[in-house]
C-alpha cells in the first residue's frame, strides 16, 4: 500500500494548526515579542514589561522615561524590521505606554 505525500512545509502544516485552533495571533505576538527583544537589546528589553500586538499597533509598556523617548526616535527602524522579518505588514504603529 503506497502512502500520500503532501507537498507542504513543516511550516505550512504548523500554521494551518495554529489557525484551526484560532492560536495565530497569540504565536504572532510570541514572535514579536522575541524579535523585538533581539532588534532592542538585552538593556532595553530589560526595561520593557509588556510587547502587545492590537489592531496592527504594537503596544510598549516601557517603565523608563529615556528608553520611552528612545523608541519613539526609533519607531520607524523597529517598524521595518518587524513587518520584513514575517514578510507582510504586522504592524503600522507603535503606542508606547508607561
Amino acid at each position: 500500500m503506497a502512502r500520500a505525500f503532501n507537498d507542504k512545509t513543516l511550516k505550512q502544516v504548523i500554521t494551518e494548526i495554529l489557525c484551526a485552533y484560532g492560536m495565530e495571533k497569540r504565536y504572532t505576538e510570541l514572535d514579536i515579542e522575541a524579535h523585538y527583544r533581539h532588534l532592542v537589546g538585552e538593556y532595553i528589553s530589560r526595561k520593557t514589561r509588556d510587547v502587545k500586538l492590537r489592531e496592527k499597533t504594537l503596544v510598549l509598556r516601557i517603565e523608563s522615561g529615556p528608553i520611552k523617548e528612545e523608541i519613539s526616535y526609533q519607531k520607524s527602524l523597529i517598524l521595518a524590521s518587524i513587518n520584513e522579518q514575517f514578510g507582510k505588514v504586522i504592524a503600522e504603529d507603535i503606542q508606547i505606554l508607561g
